[in-house]
């Protein structure tokens, strides 16, 4: 391909809506980001559509069509003499040779391709596959479990489980998950007083698990309408996210939590608190899952 020719745009359809033109690496990072599905479709001039994942894979069948064998290079010609001479005295030797040559040429040939080509295209048809089949599963649990929300300021995209939707006050301990799959802890109260929180102890059985503890500029508080206030903690810390594995684990257990600011408030996690955590930890799983193929198929065009 001529480096100076623009690449190739392709018209992208998501339920007979116009997204956009894009070239390939575009679609892988669109898809990477959450901002495009493999289940988005592409539109031919003719008006047939195919899904992105196949037209991902036709991409990489044509690149590899193009890659043709280097020319053989030939030697300096002898002279006329020398090559009459040697033709009339070993003819017969060297259409011997030449069929022994050719065929061991060709039988290498195909060896290398078999085995360096086709089980390049094998498991990228299977990566294909797999990441259509998981795309399935994430639009599923989604769909049935979960709120998406776009930031106005950097356009990331995080996922909050439905219980949360509408139940104000009464649930403090919560999860997020973004469009990556890093799941993070986070505490929401709303109330009349502030609480200053800053940390949280979970006992589950005889084992305690405590949070990070925030700096005091760290958690967000706000003052509310009616002269109420907001408080947000956000644990971000690999120790935090293993807390969060623990709930999960857990469910069927009751799990007591100390919310650790000014005072000490001591509460229980209900079972929906630790049924949405357990069901955004799955979704998390999934979304980093798919991060990583995606960034394989990316690397493999």
């Amino acid at each position: 391909m001529n480096p100076n020719q623009p690449a190739a745009q392709y018209d992208i359809y998501r339920n007979g809506t116009h997204l956009g033109s894009f070239d390939s690496n575009l679609i892988s990072d669109l898809i990477n980001n959450g901002q495009l599905e493999l289940t988005d479709e592409y539109q031919y001039p003719d008006g047939t559509t195919v899904k992105l994942s196949q037209l991902l894979n036709t991409l990489q069948l044509s690149s590899n069509h193009n890659n043709t064998p280097p020319p053989i290079s030939i030697g300096p010609k002898a002279s006329k003499l020398q090559i009459i001479l040697f033709c009339l005295s070993v003819v017969s030797l060297m259409g011997f040779i030449a069929m022994i040559l050719l065929s061991n040429y060709s039988e290498s040939l195909f060896t290398n391709r078999v085995s360096n080509s086709s089980p390049a295209s094998s498991e990228r048809d299977q990566l294909v596959s797999s990441l259509s089949e998981l795309e399935i599963k994430i639009t599923e649990l989604i769909g049935s479990s979960f709120i998406e929300k776009k930031s106005e300021i950097d356009g990331k995209i995080t996922y909050s489980h439905k219980f949360y939707n509408s139940i104000g006050n009464r649930i403090i301990l919560r999860a997020s998950v973004d469009n990556v799959g890093v799941c993070n802890l986070y505490t929401y109260y709303s109330g009349k007083e502030w609480l200053f929180l800053r940390q949280i102890s979970f006992q589950i059985g005889k084992d305690t698990f405590t949070t990070s503890r925030l700096n005091s500029y760290e958690p967000k508080r706000e003052v509310t309408r009616g002269k109420g206030v907001y408080e947000s903690c956000i644990f971000k810390s690999d120790s935090d996210r293993e807390i969060i594995k623990k709930i999960s684990l857990n469910t069927e257990q009751d799990i007591n939590m100390k919310l650790i600011g000014r005072v000490i408030i001591d509460k229980k996690v209900s079972y929906e608190t630790k049924i949405a955590i357990k069901d955004t930890l799955s979704l998390s799983d999934l979304l980093a899952k798919r991060s990583k193929m995606l960034q394989l198929l990316s690397q493999s065009i």
